[in-house]
C-alpha cells in the first residue's frame, strides 16, 4: 500500500511540476541553485509526508476498535522508542523516495524555457516513466485484489466443505463428578424432552484431536499396510449426536462381552477388509471388534490430510466431555432444558459449555483474520490506485484541453475526443492485467498448496476482476473526459 502511495506522490509531483515552471525559472534567474531548488522540493516533500503521517496516527487511534473487530483481538497504540524509531524510519524511507525524483526533474529545468512558455512539456522519458509506474500500481493493486479473491474462496470452501458430522446445534457440557456418577439418570432425563434429540459421550473435543494415534493389526495384514488410525472415544450416543452415517453394521451397544469400535470408510479401505463388521482385530494391543462402519469425517483442518478414524467404545468414567444434541429452532429454551437438568444433579458447580460449530470456527481463526485483512487491503490498494489515475487523468485533461478544442474545430466528434483520451488509459490497464494475472496465479497457487484440500485456481474469477478495473478506470477516465469532449472549442482556443 505504501509502495502505491508513493508511486501515487511521483507521479502526481512530475505532473505537477510542469504546471510551476515560471516559478522555477524565477527562482532560477534571482540566483536560486539547482541545489537549493532540490532542498526546497525535498522540504516540502517532507512536510507533506509529515501532515500525511500525523492525520494517518490520528485516524489509526480512532479506527482502532473497527480494526478490532477485524483481526478479532483488542490493540494499543503505543508510542515506545521502538515504535517512534519505526515511524521515523518509514517517514524517511517515504520522503526520499516520493521527494527525490520529482525534485531533482524540476530542479533541472532550463530557465529560459520556463520563462518562455506558458508551461514545459513533458518530455518522452518523463512520459513513458509516468505510465510505467501507473503500470507497476495496477499491477500491484490487481495482484492484491486476485490473491484476495482467491483466499477468500479457499477459506468460504473450507467453511462450507462437508466435513462428515453436523456441526451444528451441539453443545459440548464439561461433565462433573455428579454427571458421570448419574449419567444415565442425566441423559435419560435430557432425552424425555423434546428439544434434546440425542445425548453422547466422548473423551475428546472431536475437532482438536492432536496426539490421538493409535495402530491396529488385523487380518491379512502386512508391513505395507500399517498407517495410524484418529482414535476417539465414544458411545452409541456420539454417532447420533454428530449424525454420523452407519455405512455396514450396526451402532455401539454398550454390551460387556467384548469391547466395540465403529471405523470410518477410509479405514476399511485401508485394511483392505472385504466384510469388516464382526471381524476381531488388534487396537493398541487390545483385542475389540468392529461393530459397525460410519462415513468418513474430518477430524483435523482442511489443510492436513485426512486420516481414518476409529471410535472406540468408552464409559461414562472417561468420557470428559458429554456432546448434547438440540433443537437449533429453539435455543434458548433448549439451554434451560439442559440447564435445568444439569442442575437437578449438580448443586456445588455452575455449568460449562461451549458450541461445537464455534469450536469448529476456532480452528479457522487465523485464516479469517487473514481473509478479513486481505480483503481489506484489497479495497484499500484498489481505492488509491484509483484516487491516482483521477489525478492523472485530470493532469492529462489540463495538458491536453486545447488539444481537444483543436482537433474539435477541424471536425472531430465528442466519441472521437473520448477516444484520444482513453486509449492511453486502455493501454495500460492491458498491460498491467497481463502482468498482474500470472504473477497472482503463480503466488495464490503456491499458498493454496499448503492445503490438503484446496480450491481449483478460479480462471472464471480472474478474466472477471481485471475485466471489472478496466472497466471502472474506462468509466472514470471517460466521465471525466466527457467534459472537455463536450467544451465549446472557441473557448478553448480564443487565446492561441
Amino acid at each position: 500500500i505504501l509502495a502505491i502511495c508513493i508511486i501515487n506522490f511521483v507521479n502526481l509531483s512530475t505532473s505537477r511540476a510542469t504546471l510551476r515552471s515560471k516559478e522555477i525559472g524565477v527562482r532560477k534567474v534571482t540566483g536560486a541553485s539547482r541545489t537549493m531548488l532540490f532542498a526546497q522540493f525535498m522540504v516540502e516533500s517532507f512536510w507533506q509526508v509529515v501532515v500525511a503521517s500525523l492525520l494517518a496516527i490520528l485516524i489509526t487511534n480512532q479506527s482502532l476498535p473497527m480494526v478490532e473487530a477485524l483481526i478479532e483481538e483488542s490493540m494499543i497504540v503505543s508510542f515506545t522508542t521502538e515504535n517512534l524509531l519505526l515511524l521515523m524510519g518509514i517517514l524517511v524511507f517515504t520522503v526520499i523516495c516520493s521527494g527525490a525524483y520529482p525534485a531533482l526533474i524540476m530542479s533541472a529545468y532550463n530557465p529560459i524555457k520556463a520563462l518562455k512558455s506558458k508551461g514545459l512539456k513533458d518530455s518522452n522519458g518523463s512520459l513513458g516513466l509516468r505510465k510505467m509506474l501507473t503500470i507497476v500500481q495496477v499491477v500491484a493493486s490487481a495482484v492484491i485484489i486476485l490473491i484476495s479473491v482467491v483466499i477468500y474462496q479457499q477459506l468460504d470452501y473450507m467453511k462450507n466443505e462437508n466435513i462428515g458430522y453436523d456441526k451444528e446445534g451441539i453443545i459440548l457440557l464439561e461433565p462433573t463428578y455428579s454427571h458421570i456418577k448419574g449419567y444415565d439418570i442425566f441423559k435419560n432425563n435430557l432425552l424425555s424432552n423434546h428439544q434434546i434429540k440425542a445425548v453422547g459421550l466422548a473423551d475428546v473435543n472431536i475437532v482438536n484431536t492432536n496426539n490421538r494415534s493409535s495402530t491396529m493389526e488385523w487380518p491379512g495384514m502386512n508391513e505395507q499396510s500399517q498407517f495410524s488410525f484418529k482414535k476417539i472415544g465414544g458411545d452409541e450416543g456420539l454417532v447420533e449426536a454428530l449424525g454420523l452415517e452407519i455405512l455396514d453394521g450396526d451402532n455401539l451397544d454398550g454390551s460387556d462381552s467384548i469391547h466395540q469400535i465403529m471405523i470410518s470408510e477410509e479405514g476399511v479401505r485401508h485394511m483392505g477388509l472385504e466384510n469388516p463388521v464382526g471381524q476381531q482385530i488388534l487396537l493398541n494391543g487390545s483385542e475389540v471388534v468392529i461393530a459397525g462402519v460410519v462415513n468418513d469425517f474430518y477430524t483435523e483442518t482442511l489443510d492436513k490430510t485426512r486420516i481414518p478414524v476409529v471410535i472406540n467404545e468408552i464409559s461414562a468414567g472417561q468420557a470428559g466431555t458429554i456432546y448434547i444434541k438440540y433443537d437449533r429452532e429453539d435455543v434458548a429454551e433448549s439451554l434451560a432444558v439442559i440447564t435445568s437438568e444439569y442442575n437437578e444433579l449438580e448443586e456445588y458447580f455452575s455449568m460449562k459449555y461451549s458450541f461445537l460449530d464455534e469450536q469448529y470456527d476456532k480452528r479457522y481463526r487465523s485464516i479469517s483474520v487473514t481473509s478479513n485483512i486481505s480483503i481489506s487491503v484489497m479495497l484499500i490498494s484498489f481505492l488509491i490506485s484509483m484516487m491516482g489515475i483521477v489525478g492523472l487523468t485530470t493532469y492529462n485533461l489540463i495538458r491536453r484541453y486545447k488539444e481537444a478544442g483543436i482537433r474539435k474545430v477541424f471536425g472531430a466528434n465528442v466519441m472521437q475526443i473520448l477516444t484520444l483520451f482513453l486509449k492511453d488509459f486502455l493501454g495500460i490497464i492491458v498491460v498491467a492485467n497481463l502482468i498482474a494475472i500470472p504473477v497472482a496465479y503463480f503466488f495464490s497457487n503456491s499458498w493454496l498448496d499448503s492445503f490438503a484440500y484446496r480450491i481449483d485456481l478460479p480462471v472464471g474469477s480472474f478474466a472477471f476482476i481485471t475485466g471489472v478495473i478496466l472497466t471502472i478506470v474506462m468509466i472514470i477516465v471517460g466521465s471525466m473526459s466527457f467534459g472537455a469532449a463536450t467544451t465549446d472549442p472557441a473557448k478553448v482556443i480564443h487565446e492561441e
